[in-house]
This record gives C-alpha cells, structure tokens and sequence, in this order.
C-alpha cells in the first residue's frame, strides 16, 4: 500500500497493526506483574528471579511497540531512521546499566531497557507519521489497549490472596493467570479491539457490497 501510493489503506494499516502489537503485549502484563514472583520462585527458587520477571513485565508493550513500529519503517525503507533510532536507544540502556547499579542494583537493566524501547519506538513512531500520506492515529490504540488493565489488575489482586490461602502455588497461579487473561480478553472484546480473522473480513466485505 506505501509503494502503491494507497494512503488510506496504508493508514489503516499501520494503525491495525499498533493496535494489535499493544493489545497481545499488554494481555500478559497483569498475569506476569501480579504472579511473576510467585512463578519465578517455583521455577528457579529463587524470589529475587521471581521479582524481575514481575517488575519486567511492564516492558512488554514498550519492546511490542519498537518492534512493530522497525519493521513497519524497513518495509518503507526507514532503515537509516531504525538505525538512528537504535542508536539513541542503545544509549540510553548503556547509560542506565553504568549509572543506576549502585542505586537499583539489577532492576538497572529493566530500567534501560523500557528507556532503549520507549526512546527508539517514540523516534520510530514520529518518523512513520511523517511518511505517511494520511496520518495514522498512533497513540490512541495504545491509550485503549491500556485500559482493560485495570479491571485485570484489580480482579488479579483481589483474588489472588484467596486463591493462595485454598490452593498450592500451581493451581493458584495458572488460575490466576486465566481469570486475568480472560478479564481484558472480555474488554478488549467489549471495545473492538480484538483482530478479526480474515475469512470473517471477506464475508463482512461481501455483505457490504451486496447491501
């Protein structure tokens, strides 16, 4: 569509494609942030193991988003704009692992990396607006993937010392994890959000021409 000259396809490209990175990246950051520690525990046994898979679950949507938003430039030919970016992200994890260790200690790296992904996307992103002959809506689809996270949250934390108290740590957690899954599956469903197969999108499309 960009090398067809299509702009509004483009657009809508772009935009689906956000919004479908955001909303699988942020479905696992409740389930990740609330039972991290306890999974890390039983895995490794070890707590502190436990605490960075939680405290780095944040990390999913801003890595989704740099992701998603280099591959959309390369197929543009951006790669001089995600190199640039890269850069400017690189600098920013290699400052926080020399600076933040002696006050953070580990958590320094899960620093850098959210400011290396957020830097670069927040370049990436400004960039593909510019390219884009129709201008894309950006951060509303992230804004409206955020949301569903706080009924996930709020359900994940009401329950999950319950779920302790009457089950053993595997049970507990994989419950857990499903009843949070399945909260912001319900919104992200309520709010349109979820990607629709495209057999489904053919036949909306046939329907439409025929009406």
């Amino acid at each position: 569509n960009y090398y067809r000259g299509k702009g509004r396809a483009l657009k809508a490209n772009v935009e689906e494609a956000i919004s479908v990175a955001a909303v699988i990246s942020c479905l696992f950051i409740p389930p990740l942030a609330l039972f991290g520690e306890e999974a890390g525990l039983l895995l490794f046994s070890d707590r502190l193991s436990g605490k960075i898979i939680a405290y780095s679950s944040y990390l999913l949507l801003p890595l989704s988003l740099n992701m998603i938003s280099s591959g959309i430039l390369n197929s543009m030919q951006g790669e001089k704009v995600t190199l640039i970016a890269f850069a400017v992200g690189s600098v920013c994890l290699l400052t926080c692992v020399v600076l933040l260790p002696p006050l953070i200690g580990i958590y320094a790296i899960c620093v850098g990396s959210g400011l290396e992904a957020i830097a670069a996307s927040s370049l990436q992103f400004f960039f593909l607006y510019k390219r884009c002959p129709q201008k894309p809506r950006i951060v509303r689809p992230v804004l409206l993937s955020l949301l569903p996270l706080v009924p996930a949250f709020l359900l994940g934390a009401l329950t999950k010392p319950l779920l302790f108290r009457f089950f053993s740590a595997v049970p507990a957690i994989a419950i857990g994890c499903v009843l949070t899954l399945g909260v912001a599956l319900a919104f992200y469903a309520f709010l349109g959000l979820l990607p629709r197969p495209k057999l489904l999108r053919k036949k909306h499309k046939i329907q439409e021409n025929f009406a």
